[in-house]
């Protein structure tokens, strides 16, 4: 679940501050390191066929990862075959490239489902040892890293960070701190925002640290987030986000069919459904913030979820559509709304509608999705209400006209915070 989590709330940091920023979307691929030797020895492990690698290969890849890593005599052997990596060793070289091919493939069709779009992929192995011996040099002619018990390394607030071991791999430090060195040569940024799971504070203090020596004060930003636990599909508790993804769908799918309102059962709006409440029930909680999933909830379609999200966007849609309003006619005079939406449910739609750009600008300066999500059901609310108070059909068309356009505002409003939050607004449900 962490990567579904660093998925969705990085898709949404990057949303905010592109309303103001010029961003670059960066999807750093962890496809080097010991992990890789794990992955390669369970497979010698468990042996699986060819048509088991061609029907489900992550599925085998993370099987192959768990038996070898839960298997203490490995550690050592995973660890000698990511130095034959290093070291640039053929044989090592050709079976990596094919795991990290299969593995690629699958994200990418993943990130296409989910909707969440990059500027560039990059690799942890885009800095691997034999890439970045420039850096290493830099680091040591500057003094920010010397050699102890025959261990590169740094001193980070009285702390040792080791930088190479003693077999000459890189860690995991080592290869963030050249890609943070790359990232601000090519793209000349301002910052560098990380996402990813609270457990790595010490990691981003490190890397920080290591930065500011270099003379790079300030541009690391890291955004943590709380653990999610409790997830499992059909398949069991080790899921890999296509399952999640695979879940919420057929679920919803179920769910659809014992609901008397639904009206598009198209794959596509199953899809969307699905998706949309699986995202908006991790981002209603604070980013901090750990908490048990729970399926019920997250795909609930009464009270404060996605599905009630959607279900008003698309209300408000065909509401437009059955009276083919027009937000740019010459008819509507906004200046004499007044007598047309006098109702004591009007102002606080109203103010909740205005108070959008605040919501955005301290929901930007926390990076936190739950205020924006708790702004949505708020509004999501207030409409409803206000839509069974204020009557279109049989009005006066002037009336009729007035009060659509407060419902326009509205929808166009509720469609912001969607898109912000990276959901797909649906017309038809």
């Amino acid at each position: 679940m962490g990567h579904l989590r660093s998925t969705i709330v990085g898709q949404f940091a990057a949303n905010m501050l592109s309303r103001c920023n010029n961003v670059t979307r960066i999807n750093y691929l962890g496809d080097w390191g010991t992990q890789f030797g794990f992955v390669q020895k369970g497979l010698e492990m468990i042996q699986p066929t060819e048509q088991e690698m061609q029907e489900d290969p992550m599925s085998v890849l993370l099987a192959a990862y768990t038996k070898s890593y839960n298997t203490p005599e490995m550690i050592g052997q995973a660890r000698d075959l990511f130095a034959k990596l290093e070291n640039e060793d053929s044989n090592c070289i050709h079976e990596w490239g094919k795991i990290k091919t299969v593995t690629l493939k699958h994200l990418c069709k993943i990130y296409e489902d989910l909707g969440i779009r990059y500027n560039e992929y990059c690799c942890e192995s885009d800095y691997r040892a034999s890439k970045i011996q420039k850096v290493i040099e830099t680091l040591i002619e500057k003094q920010v890293a010397y050699y102890q018990n025959d261990q590169l390394v740094t001193n980070v607030c009285g702390n040792i960070v080791p930088l190479l071991r003693q077999n000459k791999t890189t860690l995991y430090i080592t290869r963030d701190v050249a890609a943070a060195l790359d990232r601000m040569h090519r793209f000349k940024c301002d910052n560098i925002f990380y996402v990813a799971d609270k457990s790595q504070i010490q990691h981003f203090k490190n890397l920080a640290g290591i930065l500011d020596k270099l003379g790079h004060q300030g541009v690391l930003e890291f955004l943590p987030f709380g653990r999610i636990t409790g997830m499992s599909t059909r398949k069991g508790t080790s899921v890999l986000l296509s399952d999640i993804v695979e879940e919420s769908v057929s679920k919803m799918a179920e769910q659809q069919k014992l609901s008397k309102n639904t009206r598009a059962t198209d794959y596509e709006t199953t899809r969307v459904l699905g998706l949309t409440g699986l995202q908006v029930y991790i981002l209603k909680h604070g980013r901090m913030r750990d908490f048990v999933f729970d399926w019920s909830h997250a795909l609930q379609g009464t009270g404060d979820s996605g599905v009630k999200v959607q279900y008003t966007h698309s209300r408000l849609f065909n509401l437009e559509e059955r009276f083919n309003f027009d937000p740019f006619s010459e008819n509507i005079n906004p200046s004499s709304c007044t007598a047309s939406v006098d109702d004591p449910s009007v102002l606080p739609l109203v103010l909740e509608i205005v108070r959008c750009d605040e919501v955005f600008r301290q929901s930007t300066d926390k990076m936190e999705s739950s205020l924006v999500v708790n702004h949505l059901f708020k509004l999501c609310n207030l409409t409803s209400r206000t839509l069974k108070n204020l009557q279109v059909k049989d009005q006066d068309p002037t009336v009729s006209q007035h009060r659509l356009l407060l419902f326009h505002k509205a929808r166009l409003k509720i469609k912001q915070c969607m898109e912000l939050l990276g959901l797909m607004p649906l017309n038809k449900m």
